[in-house]
């Protein structure tokens, strides 16, 4: 059982796994921050909708907008000191997305996105609570090994010989329990969605998408045709698949010959949900921790492709001409 437990948790795994979730949450931070700048001050500003003699009051417990836990109350009030850590925010979450002193960059970014998120509470929702367990979790990742700065100045500083250096082979030495508590994250998260649409009756009796497709005020859409929502089958049966999808996922995962099954079905269902309704971050953060099941074999068939495909565009397409190779 011992022996088991650490090659559950501690054997090392593929390199390009926590880089790919580096780079995926870097960008959807650098996204976040972006829609955030717009309304700096009206959000976390002294004088916006929260005010910071009202959240600096740690006296007042009677609503939930006490001071939670955030640097910025340890700096100086005003408008230019907010714009200066919105500045290094941005600046360290580009030094996350390029693996840039990656350790300590993930760890400012965990940092300040929590103090932005504390700063302002009313603003908040399920997917900044996802966002920062996330970016927890890539704080102890395996973060500089490939793909990264980190990783070319260690190469670069190397004694090896230019003529000795090989394609990598992407083996790595540490472990990715971290990347194992994400996977166990991910699956909780699912898992609770569909145990708590299964208390509701609409989503039994298969009308819940009914009513959600006519929630217009609350989130936008791409075009949908009206009879799949206007249909009593057509809203059964994807009613019913979302229970399925959320219920059962979260168990075929973990079969070996089921996990491309499971991860094909999220990303057709996430990407199927974020065009019919516009939840922001919140699928594309879904998918981002869903690559934390992503193996060898799987980044090894994409590149192949990749390969593949550079190669058939590089090909000369001629026809009834012949393509002369002069000797080496």
């Amino acid at each position: 059982m011992i022996a088991a437990w650490n090659r559950l948790f501690h054997q090392p795994t593929d390199p390009r796994i926590p880089a790919l979730i580096r780079i995926g949450v870097a960008c959807l931070v650098l996204i976040n921050l972006v829609a955030w700048y717009p309304y700096l001050e009206m959000w976390f500003g002294e004088t916006g909708v929260l005010p910071g003699d009202v959240w600096r009051n740690p006296n007042d417990r009677t609503t939930p907008l006490f001071q939670p836990w955030s640097l910025l109350a340890m700096v100086p009030r005003g408008h230019a000191a907010l714009l200066a850590c919105y500045i290094i925010f941005l600046l360290q979450t580009v030094c996350l997305l390029f693996g840039f002193a990656s350790r300590f960059s993930a760890t400012s970014v965990f940092v300040w996105l929590v103090s932005f998120q504390n700063r302002n509470v009313m603003i908040l929702d399920g997917e900044d609570d996802v966002l920062r367990i996330i970016s927890f979790l890539l704080i102890f990742m395996p973060l500089a090994e490939v793909w990264s700065v980190d990783a070319w100045l260690r190469q670069r500083g190397s004694k090896q010989k230019l003529s000795e250096i090989t394609e990598p082979a992407y083996q790595s030495h540490c472990s990715p329990w971290a990347v194992r508590m994400l996977q166990y994250f991910m699956v909780l998260v699912m898992f609770a969605t569909g145990l708590y649409k299964l208390a509701g009756e609409p989503w039994r009796d298969g009308t819940a998408l009914y009513y959600v497709a006519r929630i217009d005020d609350l989130f936008g859409r791409f075009p949908v045709p009206h009879y799949l929502f206007d249909t009593p089958w057509s809203v059964r049966a994807m009613t019913w698949c979302v229970l399925y999808v959320e219920l059962a996922i979260p168990f075929l995962i973990w079969i070996p010959k089921a996990r491309r099954f499971s991860l094909l079905v999220l990303l057709g269902f996430h990407l199927s949900n974020e065009w019919a309704m516009h939840l922001f971050l919140f699928h594309w953060i879904m998918l981002c921790g869903w690559m934390s099941f992503l193996k060898k074999e799987d980044l090894d068939a994409v590149a192949t492709f990749w390969r593949k495909v550079k190669g058939m565009s590089v090909r000369p397409r001629l026809r009834g001409q012949s393509v002369q190779v002069a000797p080496r």
